[in-house]
């Protein structure tokens, strides 16, 4: 059997590490997911899923994904509902 001796000092400093590190997690979420490298990061992971989807995606889904967006749009917020003529089924 294997025995690991610790001196007094090796002790005391890892419960002093175990206490804050128990501290902090109680504490919840830190600092960190509110800083400008949280958004940094967070908005890469926005670019690169968008690139990833303009590459999996042909141009003409896009461009009538587009156009029926702007038709809902325009028959949202006009007074005038004549765009739903103009949609394609």
């Amino acid at each position: 059997m294997f025995v690991l001796l610790l001196a007094n000092a090796e002790v005391e400093e890892w419960a002093t590490w175990e206490r804050q590190r128990r501290e902090t997690w109680l504490r919840g979420p830190n600092r960190l997911r509110w800083s400008p490298m949280y958004y940094a990061r967070t908005a890469q992971l926005a670019a690169e899923g968008a690139l990833s989807l303009i590459l999996r995606t042909s141009i003409r889904d896009v461009y009538d994904r587009l156009i029926f967006a702007g038709i809902d749009w325009e028959d949202e917020h006009t007074v005038y509902r004549t765009s739903a003529t103009r949609r394609k089924k």
